[in-house]
């Protein structure tokens, strides 16, 4: 269940064996998107990952990203299209931007851009 894989996020970050922070919120709200993702709870996956943009400290073309992958899942190429062109204006050196952009526009149909 959920509840568990986030108990066994919560347990690694606690007992020191993780990179990740005390102050990483936006991290934890990344790590319960992917638990939901992995379930195939797109929607609920989708609101953690909303909620990481929150944070002053959220890495914020990852998140970004993600999120657009998440939106091709669910079918919804143009939404995706968007914020990948999004994540791609707050850092034009982010490389998961570029491969997912291209992704979603040959989703489209949109070869020659893709390339």
């Amino acid at each position: 269940s959920t509840g568990m894989i986030i108990f066994v996020f919560e347990f690694i970050i606690h007992a020191g064996v993780s990179p990740i922070s005390q102050k990483d919120g936006w991290y934890r709200k990344y790590l319960a998107g992917n638990a939901l993702r992995f379930q195939g709870r797109l929607d609920e996956a989708l609101s953690q990952y909303e909620q990481c943009l929150e944070y002053d400290d959220v890495e914020e073309p990852r998140v970004l990203c993600t999120m657009a992958s998440v939106m091709n899942e669910k079918k919804d190429p143009s939404n995706a299209l968007q914020v990948y062109e999004h994540a791609l204006q707050l850092d034009p050196e982010y490389p998961e931007s570029y491969t997912g952009k291209a992704y979603t526009l040959l989703t489209l149909g949109q070869y020659e851009l893709a390339l």
